[in-house]
C-alpha cells in the first residue's frame, strides 16, 4: 500500500473515505427522497395551521396610525430635481425592447444602446451609476435676437427635471433670457398594448414662452449625428443625410450608401 500524507486522509487519494457520488446517482436519490415526502412515508416538519395560528403571529389590528395610512393614498407633490441632482438622471425613453436610450436631467439624450452591441445596466449601477455619456453628437439650441443658447445646463442657469414615467419634463429658465422653455419627452407606453409600446420612437415636445414685454424672434434648431453603422461602418461606403418633406412633416433621413454599386449577380 502506498504512503498517503496524513492530511490527505478522507479524500479520494487514500481510498478510506466515501466514494464520490456521481451526478446521476445524486439526482436519483433526490427524486426518491422527494417521492417519499409527498407520498406520506415521512412525517411532515410543520403544520397543519389554522387561521388563529396566524392571527397570534400577525394580529389583524396592527394599531397603525390612521394619519400615516391616509398619507399612503395621498397623491403628494412631484419631486423636482435641480443642480447636482441632475447629474445622474437617466429616464428610459426608447420604447420596449428597443435598446436603451436615456433622457438626461438637462434634456440631452445619452447612452444610445441601439447599435446591436449590448451595453447593459444592472443592479450595481444603483450604488455607482454610470456618468451620462453619448457616443454620438445630438442636441437642440434656441436662436433668439441674434443669440444662440444650447438647451442644456450650459445655456440656461436654472434647469429643473421632473420625472413621471413614461414622461420626463425639463424646464429651462434664465434671468438673462427673454423666453422660458419646457420640454416634454416620452416614448409610447400603453399598458396592455405591446405593439405600440414597442415602437422605436422618442417624442420631444418643446414649448417656448415669451416672459418679456417685447416681441422675440425665436428659432428652435436640432442636430443629430448620422450614426447608421456606427460600430460597423463599411470601409467602402459613406453616410448620407437627406431632408424629406411632406404636407404633414419634415424629417431627416440618415443612411449609409455603398461607394460601389453591386448586386448578387456580381458574385462569383
Amino acid at each position: 500500500m502506498k504512503d498517503v500524507p496524513q492530511d490527505a486522509c478522507g479524500g479520494e487519494a487514500c481510498g478510506c473515505g466515501p466514494a464520490p457520488l456521481a451526478r446521476r446517482d445524486f439526482i436519483r436519490l433526490s427524486a426518491v427522497g422527494a417521492a417519499a415526502v409527498f407520498s406520506g412515508q415521512l412525517d411532515a416538519m410543520a403544520g397543519p395551521f389554522t387561521a388563529e395560528d396566524f392571527e397570534r403571529l400577525v394580529p389583524a389590528d396592527k394599531k397603525l396610525d390612521p394619519a400615516w395610512v391616509k398619507s399612503l393614498f395621498a397623491r403628494g407633490a412631484p419631486a423636482v430635481l435641480r443642480g447636482p441632482e441632475l447629474a445622474f438622471v437617466g429616464l428610459p425613453i426608447g420604447g420596449l425592447t428597443c435598446g436603451q436610450l436615456y433622457l438626461g436631467g438637462d434634456g440631452r439624450l445619452w447612452h444610445w444602446d441601439i447599435f446591436n452591441k449590448t451595453a447593459g445596466t444592472g443592479d450595481a449601477h444603483y450604488a455607482k451609476p454610470p456618468p451620462p455619456a453619448s457616443p454620438i453628437e445630438q442636441g437642440f439650441v434656441l436662436k433668439m435676437n441674434g443669440a444662440t443658447r444650447p438647451l442644456d445646463h450650459t445655456g440656461f442657469a436654472d434647469v429643473s427635471f421632473r420625472g413621471e414615467y413614461p414622461f420626463g419634463m425639463v424646464e429651462y429658465r434664465d434671468a438673462t433670457s427673454p423666453v422660458a422653455v419646457t420640454l416634454e419627452a416620452f416614448s409610447p407606453f400603453i399598458p396592455l398594448n405591446v405593439a405600440d409600446s414597442s415602437l422605436p420612437a422618442t417624442v420631444l415636445r418643446f414649448t417656448v414662452r415669451n416672459t418679456s414685454s417685447s416681441a422675440v424672434d425665436v428659432t428652435l434648431a436640432g442636430s443629430l449625428q448620422n450614426a447608421v453603422c456606427h460600430l460597423s461602418r463599411p470601409a467602402a461606403g459613406r453616410r448620407r443625410n437627406t431632408i424629406e418633406t411632406t404636407a404633414e412633416m419634415t424629417w431627416l433621413d440618415c443612411a449609409v450608401e455603398p461607394a460601389i454599386e453591386w448586386s448578387l449577380a456580381d458574385l462569383p
